[in-house]
């Protein structure tokens, strides 16, 4: 996902002065995502075509650091937040309640890569395993954006799965996609694991190599896992229940016209919105919005389901992440 300059500031959540085909007020609402990439696709298209207006909605992109994020939504300054899955749950354990209302994802859209150098040093070749891979990774230094996120997520998984011990996982906190591909590239990191087309990007530059493509579903214990949910505060969900269900169901009709109209969703939403999509290139935007169709990871019926609940436990639990009892919570209505 590529980064992108903030789009608009936070509101309250009242009504505003913006209004509908009808003539009602509009009420504000201000998303905030990490950064844009073609993944958001649906969420423009909900604005561009109108969905979130037909359902009393004025809904403004903004970007918001993934570590303070939640912070901002129980603090009223944004009123949802895109996020990772984990991110709400282990929130519960410092009082921070939060509903997640909404499964964006289904499978994860990182790819992992590894510096050129360190991967030939090691001996890899495309034909290695996964655990010769996480094995030349033990012990060194490996990017993430954010600790506690989906990356470090990704990184625990792949050596759970090696059979290598947690203990030998050294994660780095950079940041930023950006920064994980400077690092990478000068040697800081060994490996990271990115979304969007900056794995591309550095593997194409020559000073990367691919190591494994959650993108193409290539670690099947992944694949149906929700990674990206939006989540607002419960105490803001308790008072706008109608502001949730209004927002889902537009987001529902624009991944419908998304899947049944792919170019056309991808072009519209490319042109109209430049700003959000300035630092990625139109080829690799639609690359990377191709590869996510075709695998299904934009979740066509935004609910989350008993089973995917379960799914969602079960790697939870492979991974060894430190969550409450009572994490099921998030997903509970308040």
């Amino acid at each position: 996902m590529a980064a992108a300059a903030c789009g608009s500031s936070a509101s309250s959540g009242s009504a505003s002065s913006g209004s509908a085909a009808s003539g009602k007020a509009l009420t504000d609402v201000t998303l905030a995502f990490p950064f844009y990439g073609a993944g958001d696709v649906p969420f423009f298209l909900a604005q561009e075509k109108g969905y979130f207006a037909a359902e009393g909605l004025n809904v403004k992109f903004t970007v918001v650091t993934s570590s303070v994020a939640l912070q901002a939504a129980s603090a009223g300054s944004v009123q949802m937040v895109y996020t990772t899955t984990i991110r709400p749950i282990k929130t519960l354990a410092s009082g921070e309640s939060m509903y997640a209302f909404m499964p964006v994802n289904i499978g994860f859209t990182d790819d992992v890569i590894m510096s050129a150098s360190a991967y030939e040093a090691a001996g890899l070749t495309p034909s290695s395993t996964l655990k010769q891979q996480m094995e030349a990774l033990a012990n060194k230094p490996v990017g993430i954006i954010s600790a506690g996120g989906e990356n470090a997520e990704v990184w625990e998984y792949l050596f759970h799965l090696a059979g290598i011990p947690a203990s030998e996982v050294k994660t780095v906190a950079l940041g930023s996609p950006a920064a994980n591909l400077a690092a990478l590239k000068r040697g800081s990191i060994a490996a990271t694991n990115l979304g969007g087309t900056q794995p591309g990007t550095a593997v194409a530059a020559g000073y990367a190599k691919y190591l494994v493509r959650l993108s193409e579903n290539q670690v099947a214990s992944m694949n149906d896992v929700i990674s990206d949910v939006v989540v607002a505060s419960s105490s803001y969900a308790q008072a706008h229940p109608t502001v949730l269900t209004g927002f889902v169901a537009a987001y529902k009709k624009a991944v419908a016209y998304t899947y049944a109209n792919p170019a056309a969703a991808a072009n519209l939403v490319y042109e109209k919105f430049p700003t959000y999509f300035s630092d990625e290139p139109k080829d690799q935007y639609l690359a990377e919005f191709n590869l996510l169709l075709k695998e299904k990871q934009l979740d066509p019926d935004p609910t989350m389901s008993a089973s995917q609940l379960t799914a969602l436990g079960n790697f939870l639990t492979a991974t060894g992440q430190t969550i409450p009892s009572n994490w099921r919570q998030v997903f509970t209505k308040p």
